[in-house]
């Protein structure tokens, strides 16, 4: 029976990453089949190293497919990736954790990657996931952290596969798990037996642990952190929708005005810099030292690095107007496009520029990003601003350097899909971040 192609994909990325030996370990059991896939999510832990390799394989991975992704990042330490396909917007979701977190008495609250890692194993045509004995036992420590209701349907189906797979090698595990199937009462009372083996095992610390300590005082604190600026992030209603001419940014925009009851606004980044004094009083000046006949949009792209510092300037009077108002700004274009180099030259290759990472510490932090894209030949068959190299440029540079300064959603939408089915999968985002749909 042939997979759905959302599934399809997922399969395929899991198996990409466990050739190129990139671990990301399954938390739990969930078939990979159709009438599960797209309720709940599918749950995985690695490294914060790993994390943007995995990020990486799903772009190369998601661009040669044509496939619409969401990344979010708004929980410190869980990268939440929603894959939506090219028809469908019903996604896929995973959730990927650098830490677990447990609910017992008199413990730090956490595991931390390095003491579930040696409990990682690989297996054969599955891929990276927690050894049996682990993967029991803090299943069950999940159903009481997070209080879980043994009814359901996904839940039931999990208690009696590992009643089955824990039959030989563990038997009292095993009657743990026959018995919350029988009682769902029980669920408080057998989590804290499994949660008394893994501090036993040494895997769940005590306080007692002061370096353990230390690590889940410093863990408790970056997510604090992360949860205050997120929130900051939210309340400035900016969105970049960042791509290459002839993508579809104001076609994307105006799919979302009309599934939005909130006020959007279509805003123009480049007004943030033109109608800068700086800009028009330097202007003339730089202009008499180039080659006649240049462009504006030429000027902009020779002089980008100067513009960045001047749309830097004036950036925090627009994040002001957004916080006070209730209109959510929608920006065609953003520092990214500045920061490319050469894209409107087509004698030229289409780089990075030099100092691109000390351009994008000045350019704003923004809680959603839209990179938009679609193929090289679809581009350039709407537009002929650009080269096929500029347009490439664009396509990796830009989420190049997402992974040097993250939104905490950042969306990947290609535009060679149905724009409804676009307008759909960015409106799910959407509400996320307080725009009510019509």
């Amino acid at each position: 029976m042939m997979l759905h192609p959302s599934l399809s994909f997922f399969k395929q990325l899991i198996d990409t990453l466990t050739q190129k030996k990139i671990v990301m370990a399954s938390l739990r059991y969930k078939p990979l089949e159709e009438r599960v896939a797209f309720s709940g999510d599918y749950d995985f832990i690695t490294s914060e190293e790993n994390i943007d390799a995995i990020l990486e394989v799903l772009f190369a991975l998601a661009t040669e497919a044509r496939f619409n992704f969401v990344i979010n990042r708004v929980k410190y330490g869980k990268t939440v990736i929603s894959l939506f396909g090219t028809s469908d917007a019903r996604p896929i979701i995973l959730e990927i954790w650098t830490y677990l977190e447990v609910r017992f008495e008199k413990t730090l609250s956490y595991l931390f990657w390095e003491d579930v890692e040696p409990h990682i194993i690989y297996q054969e045509g599955i891929g990276y996931t927690l050894s049996l004995e682990f993967e029991a036992l803090y299943y069950i420590s999940h159903l009481k952290t997070k209080k879980k209701d043994l009814t359901l349907p996904l839940i039931r189906e999990r208690l009696d596969y590992y009643s089955e797979v824990l039959k030989e090698g563990y038997p009292e595990y095993r009657q743990w798990y026959r018995a919350l199937a029988a009682d769902s009462s029980l669920r408080n009372e057998i989590g804290t037996k499994a949660n008394s083996v893994l501090v036993e095992k040494g895997i769940l610390f005590t306080a007692g642990d002061r370096a353990k300590a230390g690590m889940a005082k410093k863990l408790r604190l970056q997510i604090s952190l992360h949860r205050i600026y997120s929130q900051w992030l939210r309340r400035m209603k900016i969105t970049p929708v960042v791509g290459p001419d002839g993508v579809g940014k104001t076609s994307i925009i105006n799919a979302l005005k009309k599934r939005a009851r909130s006020k959007i606004k279509y805003y123009r980044f480049k007004n943030l810099f033109r109608h800068n004094f700086l800009y028009q009083f330097s202007f003339p000046f730089l202009k008499r030292k180039l080659e006649t006949g240049v462009a504006k949009n030429q000027f902009d792209d020779i002089y980008g690095a100067w513009l960045v510092t001047i749309a830097w300037l004036r950036f925090p009077l627009l994040a002001l107007v957004t916080l006070l108002g209730k209109r959510f700004y929608f920006s065609d274009r953003f520092f990214h496009d500045l920061i490319l180099k050469d894209t409107r030259f087509p004698e030229k290759k289409a780089v990075l520029r030099g100092n691109w990472k000390a351009l994008l510490k000045k350019t704003p932090r923004t809680f959603w990003f839209l990179h938009l894209d679609a193929p090289t030949e679809v581009v350039l068959s709407r537009k002929q601003e650009l080269n096929g190299d500029a347009v490439d440029c664009y396509r990796s540079e830009v989420f190049r350097m997402y992974l040097e300064k993250p939104s905490r959603i950042y969306s990947y939408i290609n535009t060679a899909n149905p724009i409804e089915t676009c307008g759909d999968v960015l409106m799910q985002t959407a509400r996320n971040i307080g725009i009510k749909s019509r």
